[in-house]
């Protein structure tokens, strides 16, 4: 029997090494059920060592599995390995040795149910598991838990408890000489800081630990180091630094085979070619992280992966491709019980059915998310989830409920000291007030924001409230500070820092504040370097006709529009035409260059505008009706083929009043009953292929306002 117990036993720890953990687990327990129905003398000490065994093997599968986001079955094989620990535990009466077994697995269920969301629980696992580690005198487990428990209070958005638990780590691992582990706590401090908004703080704890994880040669650690170091520079809006840490981390984790590690680098370059606006490469890599977590079966991290192709495809104003990826995200989330996970694909649905306009839909998902928020104790996420509802009430004209939401938000984000957070509020709070006219106190909140920004370090949002500050000035009629003392700076740091999405919309701003003050030669320069800045974002798209057509509807119409007006109010009806053209043919020139390798005559630079009355010129007996609509305006051009080109502006809203019709009836339903009468349209129903009425995307409400201020003030021409 002892022979055969030994041999079973070395086969079992050789299967155990080799990763063949069910084979070994199998081969524990029936040498288990065969000497629990023997009677001789030395089964006891077998009984002692298999279940030992057994319990190394279920621990070891139960860390397997979290690895790969199968939480739910981590859980169940951790809870067995504790049933063990604590059953020999008990009959032996050993509690040092088996009581520091015990604490092993209620270190390893509370680490899992932090993975799955349930904080609480994870926090009640991991203090058990402290008592005992300080019982026995493991001040290397202590460190753990007290590191363990640090990472939940983070979690629960308890920030001042998880530093004072991650400082604890930090003092024992510093006094047992544990380099590892310190540099561990220096890594999750600057983590940590980095939530709080103190980037600065951040990167000096980062670098402390990457100095440890270089002089002992732990090159995973270090390629986290580098990963974690390029986050901060991301956040910081240091895009540039931020792609060489990240490039330096994802060297190091492909040399070393860390798949993980690589589709965790490449998920978060695409974070940051998303923030530099080239999105066609923030694709690219987001979908090569996709391709390996899937690969790896990392549940969690392609959850992770779908969410943000999802805001990639919202950002783009591709809603329902955004709705499928975040759909697909949430299914995974709920299949392996990550519970915050789940909550944060709620939130970001409800921001995209507010996107959508579906705002009763957006309302459900959005308080969805606030209820999981709210019962697994993430304040981070309940301030966020309400931070969200204040910006949809404000979508839908309530004021006064979008003031008490966002108010509700800064007061967590203040209590628990998430600065970055506490500016957003008094940012969005800001824009709330300068909707209700309450310019001074939007003012005050805006400058509120800037103040944090400014100490924290945070350049791109610096450049956005003085972006912010700038509209205001010019809804109060300041034109001088709103373009010298803010929308200057804003234009500088977005410059500096690489966002052209930014400087884009700023560029913009400028041309509504040039043509406020009746400036219409700077304001048209304006709006030519506003469309060129859009014809660069545009060649970030690459091939992608899809993303550029939708990043056109959501973002790029506006300029086109505002300056074919102006070019039309000036007398440049002829111009007026070509950038009209312009902003509807991009898509179709690229497609021709592409597939038919057809050389492009479009271009922003007026220069190599030739008019697109000269196509009429070459086709017999044509005449052609060119419409357009913009700012209750419609504008009719008639193209002859003598190069006549006839231009009429028309007020909708005066003829449909004239007309006896309602003010709020739809151009398309006017306009298709007019063509019927007069037979140009047939009666049955047709493809429609036209691109002339492109749907215009919502502006933001000042963006809106100051719009039509400039436009009143700029003055209306007939041409």
């Amino acid at each position: 029997m002892i022979a055969f117990m030994t041999i079973a036993l070395l086969v079992s720890l050789f299967l155990c090494n080799s990763n063949c953990i069910q084979k070994a687990i199998e081969i524990c327990r029936e040498c288990l059920i065969l000497l629990n129905s023997t009677d001789q003398n030395s089964k006891d000490i077998f009984i002692v060592v298999f279940s030992k065994m057994l319990f190394i093997l279920y621990t070891k599968s139960g860390i397997m599995l979290k690895t790969l986001g199968e939480n739910l079955k981590a859980k169940e094989y951790f809870e067995r390995a504790l049933a063990i620990a604590t059953e020999i535990g008990d009959r032996r009466g050993e509690a040092s040795s088996y009581g520091n077994l015990e604490a092993t697995d209620y270190g390893n269920l509370g680490n899992l149910f932090e993975s799955l969301g349930q904080y609480n629980k994870a926090e009640e696992y991991l203090q058990r598991a402290l008592v005992i580690r300080t019982e026995i005198g493991d001040r290397k487990g202590k460190a753990s838990c007290y590191g363990n428990l640090g990472t939940v209070f983070q979690s629960l958005g308890q920030y001042t408890k998880a530093r004072e638990y991650l400082q604890k780590a930090l003092v024992i691992r510093t006094e047992i000489g544990d380099r590892e582990g310190e540099a561990s706590d220096y890594g999750n401090l600057g983590n940590l800081f980095q939530s709080l908004g103190q980037y600065n703080k951040a990167e000096e704890y980062l670098q402390r630990a990457l100095v440890i994880k270089t002089e002992i040669g732990d090159r995973n650690g270090k390629g986290a180091c580098y990963g974690s170091l390029g986050t901060v520079f991301q956040s910081l809006g240091q895009y540039a630094k931020a792609r060489e840490y990240l490039q330096k981390a994802l060297v190091i984790r492909t040399e070393i085979g860390d798949r993980k590690g690589e589709a965790t680098d490449y998920s978060n370059l695409g974070i940051v070619f998303m923030s530099l606006g080239q999105y066609d490469k923030a694709q690219e890599y987001l979908q090569k992280a996709l391709v390996i977590r899937t690969e790896i079966g990392d549940r969690k991290g392609e959850a992770t992966d779908y969410g943000n192709l999802g805001y990639l495809f919202q950002s783009l104003g591709q809603y329902d491709k955004a709705e499928e990826y975040l759909q697909r995200a949430l299914v995974i989330r709920t299949e392996i019980g990550d519970r915050k996970g789940k909550a944060s694909c709620y939130g970001n649905l409800g921001t995209v059915f507010q996107s959508l306009g579906q705002y009763t839909k957006a309302r459900e998902y959005l308080q969805k998310a606030l209820v999981i928020r709210t019962e697994i104790g993430d304040r981070e996420g309940e301030a966020s989830d309400y931070g969200n509802l204040g910006n949809l009430f404000q979508s839908l004209g309530q004021y006064d409920k979008a003031e008490e939401y966002l108010q509700r938000a800064l007061v967590i984000k203040t209590e628990i000291g998430d600065r970055n957070g506490k500016a957003s509020c008094y940012g969005n709070l800001g824009t709330v007030f300068q909707s209700l006219g309450q310019y001074a106190k939007a003012r005050e909140y805006f400058q509120k924001a800037l103040v944090i920004r400014t100490e924290i370090g945070d350049r791109k949002g610096e450049a956005t409230d003085y972006s912010n500050l700038g509209t205001v000035f010019m809804s109060l009629g300041q034109y001088d500070k709103a373009s010298e003392v803010c929308l200057e700076k804003a234009l500088s740091m977005s410059r500096d820092i690489g966002d052209r999405r930014g400087e884009f919309e700023i560029l913009r701003h400028y041309a509504i504040l040039y043509l406020s003050q009746d400036k219409k030669e700077e304001s048209r320069s304006c709006l030519y370097l506003c469309i060129e800045k859009y014809e660069e974002l545009r060649y970030f798209l690459g091939a992608n006709d899809q993303f550029k057509t939708s990043f056109l509807e959501h973002s790029g119409i506006f300029p086109y529009k505002l300056l074919c007006s102006l070019l039309c109010d000036t007398g440049n009806a002829r111009d007026a035409l070509y950038v009209e053209e312009l902003g509807r043919a991009r898509g179709l020139s690229d497609l021709m260059v592409e597939k038919y390798s057809v050389g492009t005559h479009i271009s922003a630079n007026p220069q190599s505008w030739f008019g697109v009355e000269n196509i009429f010129k070459k086709k017999n007996n044509c005449s052609c009706l060119y419409i357009s609509y913009f700012d209750s305006d419609l504008r009719l051009w008639i193209l002859k083929k003598s190069g006549v080109v006839h231009y009429r502006r028309i007020s909708v809203e005066e003829n449909l009043v004239q007309a006896g019709l309602p003010k709020d009836l739809r151009l398309s339903q006017f306009l298709d009953g007019n063509f019927r009468s007069l037979g140009i349209l047939p009666t049955k129903d047709c493809e429609d292929r036209s691109l002339n009425m492109v749907k215009l995307q919502p502006l933001s409400p000042h963006t809106e306002e100051l719009s039509k201020i400039a436009t009143r003030r700029g003055g209306r021409g007939r041409g």
